[in-house]
């Protein structure tokens, strides 16, 4: 696990400055720069994530936002997350974000998160940033198995995972924490290094 661990930071360290999709979006990892965007996206978005997302809420700070950056930048230097936020390509605005959280047990295996703005929705900018950041964590990182997690009742995280390219491979019981608190079944998706053959 240290030499996989150790491998994984020098890649990443590497390959941090952008991931360009082959649909006018890029992925870029989370900076002070990005706060005031992704503040107000956040806030813009709130009826659409906070039923499904804990730290999202009525009256979200950007000092929230400001501190999930800083804890970002410290989680991506110990090599156990890896969060980007999701930009236009041609006007550099912030469209959502995707993440990537290493397994504490098995590094190997990372799970998979993303959010996109309200007002972006319906235009596959989520389906393509997934796809994009678990090619890259399966090939060029080198991760195994990358899973999406999502509520039973999250229908459209669900449809992004499997147009993803996710496989649906079960329910987890009160695998997951929703927006108000309370635990909830989670539909299993994952991606392994042989589906990209």
């Amino acid at each position: 696990a240290i030499a996989f661990e150790a491998r994984l930071s020098e890649v990443v360290g590497r390959r941090l400055d952008a991931f360009p999709t082959h649909m006018g979006e890029s992925i870029r990892p989370v900076v002070e720069a990005h706060v005031d965007a992704l503040h107000a996206e956040v806030v813009a978005s709130l009826a659409e994530l906070d039923p499904w997302f804990p730290w999202c809420h009525e009256g979200y700070e950007r000092t929230e936002m400001a501190e999930f950056v800083r804890r970002a930048r410290r989680a991506r230097e110990r090599g156990l997350e890896y969060h980007f936020a999701i930009q236009d390509a041609a006007d550099g605005r912030v469209l959502g974000s995707v993440g990537l959280r290493i397994d504490g047990y098995d590094p190997a295996v990372g799970e998979l998160g993303y959010w996109v703005a309200t007002a972006e929705t319906g235009r596959g900018v989520a389906t393509r940033s997934a796809r994009l950041l678990a090619a890259w964590a399966l090939g060029e990182v080198g991760l195994e198995r990358v899973e999406i997690l999502a509520a039973v009742t999250n229908e459209r995280s669900r449809a992004v995972a499997r147009a993803a390219g996710a496989h649906e491979e079960g329910v987890a019981r009160s695998r997951i924490v929703l927006g108000d608190g309370r635990r909830a079944d989670a539909t299993v998706h994952a991606i392994v290094r042989g589906d990209l053959a």
